[in-house]
């Protein structure tokens, strides 16, 4: 949920990043065409990691790779900026794949179809929420681009609140991954580790 609600928020905001990295609009189904290839890499990927490493170590993997895309993001930098897109579609990739397969490990066939429920009330509410935030954040920045800029266009006030709102991007993950690692180290810390190299 932690990762996932983040990583999808900016899959929803592609259209408009990718203007703001003066790619053509023409080009935007072709590359997120290009970018649904990942679907056949990263699994792969995902199938070594879990198989190499702990839940924990994953988990601190995907937060590594969550924090990079999102610091990533923030630059904006013209057509290059495609490849944090890329990470980010590997990010949700990589979700989805360890919370079925560990979810699979420590649910019994009889709770799965529960649990599984459970996941997607989740992840449907922590992006619902993020979503919510993510809108009053755009427009207090709005109203604060506005301000020090009144002569710019709409456009020009909206693109700029847009970039200005990524900038908080990496901190709400960062604080939100800490925290969360924090409170799982302490009430995870005696429990078997489920998913060890298998």
């Amino acid at each position: 949920m932690m990762y996932d609600h983040v990583l999808r928020l900016t899959i929803t905001l592609t259209s408009q990043y990718l203007r703001l990295i003066d790619l053509p609009e023409a080009s935007f189904g072709i590359i997120m065409a290009l970018l649904s290839l990942l679907g056949l890499l990263v699994p792969k990927l995902a199938e070594f990691m879990v198989k190499r490493f702990t839940p924990a170590q994953n988990a601190a993997w995907l937060g590594l790779l969550t924090i990079l895309t999102l610091w990533l993001l923030t630059g904006f930098v013209p057509y290059f900026g495609v490849i944090p897109m890329a990470l980010v579609m590997s990010g949700l990739l990589l979700t989805a794949f360890f919370t079925s397969h560990y979810l699979n490990l420590v649910a019994s066939s009889e709770q799965r179809a529960t649990v599984l429920s459970f996941k997607g009330l989740a992840f449907n509410l922590a992006y619902g929420v993020i979503g919510i935030l993510f809108a009053m954040l755009i427009n207090r920045l709005r109203t604060s681009v506005k301000g020090h800029s009144p002569q710019w266009s709409e456009t020009l006030i909206e693109n700029e609140a847009f970039r200005q709102s990524y900038n908080w991007l990496p901190w709400y993950g960062g604080l939100l991954i800490a925290a969360t690692a924090l409170f799982c180290y302490f009430l995870l810390k005696h429990k078997p580790d489920y998913g060890t190299r298998a």
